[in-house]
């Protein structure tokens, strides 16, 4: 069965809630989980996660959190889907390289990837 590739541009919005951003925006935590300085570098974390349908409690560093500390509000389709490849072409045949552990394929818009394990 022939397939395609299509890629589409998301728009990610979430909310967090300030103590969230109170515990985890410390030298302490720092120390321990990913260096994020600013609410903007948490949110750059979390967005991808939250759109992938990941549980904030199963994110490292996160698992102390209340669930509802962080939530996703809404993802929006800013670009329609374009077609990048199909099974005809040789390239198609070329399978994705698989993300490193704590990185994600997602992306903010605007953000590339923050958020990595240092």
């Amino acid at each position: 069965m022939a397939r395609r590739r299509f890629v589409a541009t998301l728009e990610v919005e979430i909310e967090i809630e300030d103590s969230l951003l109170e515990a985890v925006l410390t030298d302490a935590w720092r120390a321990y989980f990913y260096v994020l300085h600013t609410p903007e570098d948490v949110a750059d974390h979390l967005a991808p996660n939250l759109a992938q349908g990941r549980e904030l409690t199963s994110l490292d560093g996160f698992a102390d959190q209340p669930e509802g500390a962080a939530s996703l509000v809404a993802v929006r389709m800013t670009s329609g889907a374009s077609l990048v490849d199909d099974e005809s072409s040789p390239s198609s045949r070329r399978r994705p390289t698989p993300c490193a552990p704590g990185q994600s394929q997602v992306r903010v818009l605007g953000q590339g990837r923050k958020g990595r394990r240092p």
